[in-house]
């Protein structure tokens, strides 16, 4: 019974390693940062423009 579980656990590791591998290589990671970066730099310049309107 043991070994099944830690079979099971191991083999749940390297599953969650691989998806891992997956994200960061694959460049979604990538590409989801700069698409948020580049959102939020917009944001951030409406900001400071009305900062600097007032």
């Amino acid at each position: 019974m043991e070994y099944a579980l830690v079979t099971a656990v191991l083999m749940a590791v390297v599953v969650g390693l691989w998806a891992i591998r997956q994200v960061f290589f694959g460049g979604l990671a990538a590409d989801h940062a700069l698409a948020a970066a580049s959102h939020h730099v917009d944001g951030a310049w409406g900001w400071v423009c009305d900062a600097l309107a007032f």
